[in-house]
Order: structure tokens, then C-alpha cells, then sequence
């Protein structure tokens, strides 16, 4: 969390006007580097389609592009903004995880959600300054 909070600070200042992005090659690499040395700490896989797919997917869509979206939105966004929208992104997650495996949610999970909204709320009020 302290490198990940650092780099984000740190990327604003000093790559804040450069067009190049190098976070998609870090990603990627770090990616097929783990995948290869999983095995060394698993049991052997078994691959099929869906998990093929399944494995596609998860590398590209959540990770990759967030990613990718995350490092220009600190470089070139509205930081307030960024970091507000932050914050719903366990709840969407939890969302989509929730749907794909059929596990309903209950009561105290409804709660935390709203929690979460409300300290996002509180938050962005209490940088932005906002009275309304």
C-alpha cells in the first residue's frame, strides 16, 4: 500500500506531462514472469477453455486496464475525483463476483456497502470543500 500510495503521488509530479506509459509493459511482464513460476508453488493445472478464457479476461479487463486507466487519471485527472471513485471499486467488484457466482448477499454486506458510499461522500465533501 505505501509503494502503490507513493508511486501514485510521485507519477503526478514528475510524469504529469509525458505522453509515454510504461505501467502496461510493467503489467504484462509481471504477468508472464508469476505465470511462469506459479507451477514451483502449485499443484499442475489443469487448462480447459473456460479457464483459458477466464485467465484472458481477468488479466486484461480488471487488471490491465485498471491499471493503465488508474496511472493517467493520477497523472493527468482530477486527483480528488480519482481517489473518490476509488473507493467504489470494492463495491462494483463485490457486485460482479456476486452475480458470476450466484452467491446472494446479505444484510451486512448491504451496510458495509452503504458505509463505504457514505465515507467516499464524507471524503470528497471534506477535500473539496463542498457545503451543498
Amino acid at each position: 500500500g505505501f509503494l502503490w500510495g507513493g508511486y501514485s503521488a510521485l507519477s503526478r509530479k514528475w510524469g504529469g506531462d509525458c505522453d509515454g506509459n510504461a505501467v502496461p509493459v510493467f503489467v504484462l511482464g509481471t504477468g508472464l514472469v508469476l505465470l511462469c513460476l506459479s507451477p514451483m508453488f502449485r499443484e499442475a493445472w489443469v487448462w480447459t477453455g473456460r479457464a483459458a478464457l477466464e485467465l484472458l479476461y481477468s488479466a486484461v479487463v480488471p487488471t490491465f486496464l485498471a491499471y493503465v486507466f488508474w496511472d493517467l487519471a493520477v497523472r493527468k485527472g482530477d486527483i480528488v475525483l480519482v481517489a473518490s471513485a476509488a473507493y467504489f471499486t470494492p463495491l462494483l467488484s463485490t457486485a460482479i463476483s456476486s452475480v458470476y457466482l450466484d452467491v446472494s448477499l446479505g444484510m451486512e454486506m448491504w451496510i458495509a456497502c452503504g458505509l463505504v458510499i457514505a465515507g467516499a461522500v464524507v471524503c470528497r465533501r471534506s477535500v473539496r470543500g463542498d457545503d451543498s
